[in-house]
């Protein structure tokens, strides 16, 4: 709960200093990097999240992208500098989605640097609206 509370007044700090818009990471929401999977809450809304992962392909280069999108979730497949991308959206409530990055198709096993750039990436264009 310390760590959290730390982080919490770092990125408020950081904020504060630049100046920066920034999108709202739900703090003890859900986060981090499991079996290959990074898992991260935001405060926006279902649709906005899909624009802004289908954004961070299209601004990577994505290729072979295969959307599929349902009623409260979705996926969106796609091959980035030859590796395999898949970025699972699901809605949480009316402002919070989930997003997951997995990177590699082998169970257990993805990239912890690709998955925390393309989230990276995912945040500045939520940052920068519709």
């Amino acid at each position: 709960m310390k760590t959290t509370k730390i982080i919490l007044l770092a990125l408020i700090l950081c904020a504060a200093m630049f100046g920066c818009r920034s999108v709202d990471v739900i703090p003890d929401s859900t986060y981090g990097y499991t079996m290959g999977f990074m898992k991260q809450d935001y405060k926006v809304s279902f649709d906005k999240a899909w624009r802004a992962c289908e954004r961070t392909i299209a601004s990577m280069k994505g290729y072979d992208v295969v959307p599929e999108k349902n009623v409260g979730k979705g996926s969106i497949t796609a091959t980035i500098l030859n590796n395999n991308v898949r970025i699972d959206l699901t809605y949480r409530s009316k402002e919070v989605t989930e997003i997951t990055v997995k990177i590699g198709y082998i169970p257990g096993i993805g990239d912890r640097v690709a998955s925390q750039l393309i989230h990276d990436r995912i945040k500045e264009n939520l940052e920068s609206g519709d």
